[in-house]
């Protein structure tokens, strides 16, 4: 009775990535062919579909190339929207095929890499709150140091959640 279960939902699960798979690939045409495409737009459907998807790395993986696609203009003028977009819908269409396939989530690509170390140089270094009150008090602004603690507290939270990491069972201590 288990294993039908399991196989149902395993069946279930590779019907649901092969039509997100499929799905993905007109999005990144529709994108790739028209430069004035609304990408939010297009992948916004999908990514709603992929939260049924049962691997939680998959869902991850997936909402993290979504993220870096749509967030491109980050890093203008070290790639080109064309090389960002191949590059993250590449690998999300890549981890949709392992998951039809019933294979391991692939490693993502060097260009992936390459992009996201671009990306994390480019995003502006957080400042410690005191820092910001003392340049503040500079220019006659009073400071609320609660305040700005609460936002150094939101914004490396922010960037621990931007690193989340799903880790392996291998490295689980239990």
């Amino acid at each position: 009775m288990k294993l039908d279960a399991a196989k149902e939902r395993s069946d279930r699960d590779s019907e649901r990535a092969c039509s997100l798979r499929d799905a993905l690939k007109q999005a990144r045409r529709a994108i790739l062919d028209d430069e004035n495409a609304r990408v939010r737009e297009l992948l916004e459907p999908i990514e709603d579909e992929v939260a049924f998807l049962h691997s939680a790395a998959l869902r991850t993986r997936l909402k993290t190339n979504f993220d870096r696609t749509l967030q491109w203009s980050l890093i203008y003028g070290y790639a080109s929207r064309r090389e960002v977009v191949e590059t993250y819908l590449g690998d999300a269409i890549a981890g949709l095929e392992a998951a039809v396939r019933g294979d391991r989530l692939p490693v993502p690509s060097h260009r992936a890499a390459w992009l996201d170390m671009i990306r994390e140089s480019v995003l502006p270094e957080p400042r410690h709150y005191s820092e910001v009150g003392v340049e503040m008090m500079e220019q006659g602004v009073d400071p609320d140091f609660e305040e700005l603690a609460y936002e150094e507290f939101c914004e490396r939270r922010e960037k621990e959640q931007r690193r989340l990491r799903i880790p392996s069972r291998k490295s689980n201590p239990l």
